[in-house]
């Protein structure tokens, strides 16, 4: 499948928040068991007017994922580098959706000098991060009803930033990863990766 990773807008939002109730309700079950309560307070907050404040604030790095015109995931970094947002549409499982939204975040993380991210997984992900380089950091918790576990990576120094540490004026521009692009990008993904889990916080 061809997947394209962009900068999301506000005007994402609404299909934006479909998918993340979609991803919630139907990929999430082993989490929330269809319990009515669990899942209303999960997904209490996914809104269109709040998604879009999200995707406003200038301290989020918001992205879409794209399969010709429609959107399949949502992810959402902080500057913080708490990894906020990341679903995918339940129609594009295990099609390596989650790992071109990861990508980006974490591509964008290393060109803004976070040295990690976090996220608090659901049961249903953690596996998935932990294929990609994220460890346990602390105990699991009970959010919303659900059981949510700490996870971090470590990142390694973009090559931009090792060029500027060491002195010198970074010039390999290849050598970035190509997610690392103006606001107005699309990026372009080639992820036909099989057996990939979702990704969803």
């Amino acid at each position: 499948m061809h997947i394209t990773v962009r900068k999301a807008t506000t005007a994402d939002a609404e299909v934006a928040c479909i998918v993340l109730r979609r991803s919630i309700t139907e990929c999430c079950a082993e989490d929330h068991r269809n319990e009515l309560e669990a899942l209303s307070a999960w997904l209490q907050n996914k809104t269109p007017e709040n998604i879009a404040g999200w995707f406003a604030a200038p301290e989020n790095f918001p992205v879409v994922a794209t399969s010709g015109e429609q959107v399949i995931g949502v992810g959402l970094l902080t500057a913080k580098g708490e990894l906020a947002l990341c679903y995918v549409h339940p129609e594009v499982r295990f099609k390596g959706v989650g790992k071109s939204l990861l990508n980006a975040m974490e591509s964008h993380a290393m060109q803004s000098g976070l040295t990690e991210i976090r996220l608090s997984s659901t049961g249903t992900a953690k596996t998935f991060y932990l294929r990609q380089g994220f460890t346990f950091s602390g105990a699991s918790e009970i959010e919303f009803g659900i059981r949510a576990f700490p996870l971090t990576k470590h990142l390694p120094i973009s090559p931009s930033r090792r060029a500027t540490i060491s002195g010198h004026t970074p010039i390999l521009i290849k050598a970035l990863s190509p997610f690392t692009r103006a606001a107005n990008w699309p990026l372009i993904v080639d992820s036909t990766a099989p057996n990939m889990a979702p990704i969803i916080t």
